[in-house]
């Protein structure tokens, strides 16, 4: 009980101070960044048009008028239910407008997030100091890509998923509570699979389950538990649509800055030699940051931020598998949540919205931390410092329309 006490003031106290950049950067851009395509005198949006922008639009099209699928053309269906459902839940008892309810949900799923991470760090880092245990709240509040965590996307409900399976599987909960979780996270983003395999790792690596055979005849029993939620949304698509698979089918029209080639082939070479990442940064090339960026400053551009963001996170896992402070179920949760969407959308997208994938991969700031606690206390201030800068800057323009993803 005194650790979910101590856990509620610390996370609480962590969700509101690492908010506030946020906060500013929407009041500043609405009243004094001039709207993407617009004029010095053009309208400035109001506080709810401000944070409604591009996938949130979706989830609100979701909430209000259901699931759609044309096979020809961009469809929600590539949106994952168990967010918007939720916001319509909460609409539904409260009367609030589609906007407020989805934010609604995300901002309290983040809180919650937040003290659900101060509860797990006590256990998974217990000689780590209240200092140490704060640079961990800071780096993740105030990861720039975190400003969706205060938006209307499924970011912050998954995290608080993702870090209740993580908290469960320290405490050795039951098995059947993780892969019931562990479903509903694949109900959320799909990249919730990965959330499934670490269960299924953690019941392969405890020898306390009985020897390879039985502990791999379990996994195989509770992995479509622990998918519950992805094959739930699958049997409505079948249903609804007539295919299982309109998520992913739509996939194909859901791309940005995309080769005119798209051939199996020329996909599997391009990932393999990490040709997404490193062409943001040639010029003159179609996946060049700045060839579809709304700016031409690089320290405002989140396509010149992806790559940088998603490679960072990648080395935090791999230096944390290496050292040994990420557990197997860990490492292979950060690993997966990192290889889905580079497996899957980088091709496509050019690394967009890679910064925003990284984010939500936890252990990479559990490292991040526990490399900065050896370093100079003004290099964990500085890091900190500028994180806050640059999610207040990427916010404000944010509500002003600009091409963030």
């Amino acid at each position: 009980m005194k650790l979910w006490s101590e856990s509620l003031v610390t996370g609480v106290a962590g969700y509101a101070l690492t908010t506030l950049p946020c906060v500013f950067g929407i009041l500043f851009g609405v009243d004094f960044v001039i709207p993407f395509h617009g004029r010095v005198d053009s309208p400035r949006p109001d506080l709810l048009t401000a944070c409604t922008r591009y996938d949130a639009k979706h989830y609100a099209g979701i909430v209000d008028s259901g699931y759609s699928y044309d096979a020809g053309r961009r469809s929600n269906v590539a949106f994952f239910p168990a967010y918007p459902l939720s916001a319509r839940v909460l609409q539904a008892c409260t009367g609030w407008p589609t906007i407020v309810a989805l934010l609604v949900v995300a901002n309290l799923a983040l809180a919650a997030a937040f003290v659900v991470l101060a509860a797990y760090l006590r256990v998974h880092w217990p000689d780590a100091t209240l200092s140490d245990r704060a640079v961990v709240l800071g780096l993740f509040g105030l990861c720039p890509a975190g400003l969706f965590f205060r938006m209307p996307y499924s970011e912050s409900p998954f995290l608080l998923v993702a870090l209740l399976v993580l908290y469960g599987m320290a405490r050795r909960w039951p098995i059947v509570v993780l892969a019931l979780l562990a479903g509903l996270a694949t109900a959320i983003r799909p990249v919730g699979v990965a959330v499934s395999v670490a269960v299924a790792w953690y019941i392969l690596s405890d020898p306390s389950r009985g020897n390879l055979q039985r502990r791999l005849f379990s996994a195989l029993v509770w992995m479509p538990v622990a998918c519950w939620g992805l094959l739930a949304y699958m049997a409505y698509q079948s249903v609804e649509f007539g295919t299982p698979f309109a998520f992913a089918q739509t996939q194909e029209f859901w791309t940005h800055a995309a080769p005119t080639h798209r051939d199996l082939d020329r996909k599997v070479l391009s990932l393999a030699i990490g040709e997404p990442i490193w062409s943001a940064y040639v010029p003159g090339t179609p996946r060049h940051w700045a060839v579809t960026d709304s700016h031409e400053n690089p320290f405002l551009s989140m396509m010149f931020w992806n790559p940088i963001f998603f490679v960072a996170a990648v080395v935090l896992v791999g230096l944390g598998i290496r050292r040994k402070w990420l557990t197997g179920p860990e490492a292979v949760l950060g690993l997966g949540l990192l290889a889905i969407p580079y497996v899957t959308r980088a091709y496509e997208m050019s690394m967009a919205s890679h910064a925003r994938f990284a984010a939500i991969v936890v252990p990479a700031y559990v490292v991040f931390a526990r490399l900065l606690k050896g370093q100079p206390e003004w290099a964990t201030r500085a890091v900190l410092a500028g994180s806050a800068v640059l999610l207040m800057s990427w916010t404000a323009l944010f509500s002003a329309g600009y091409l963030f993803f």
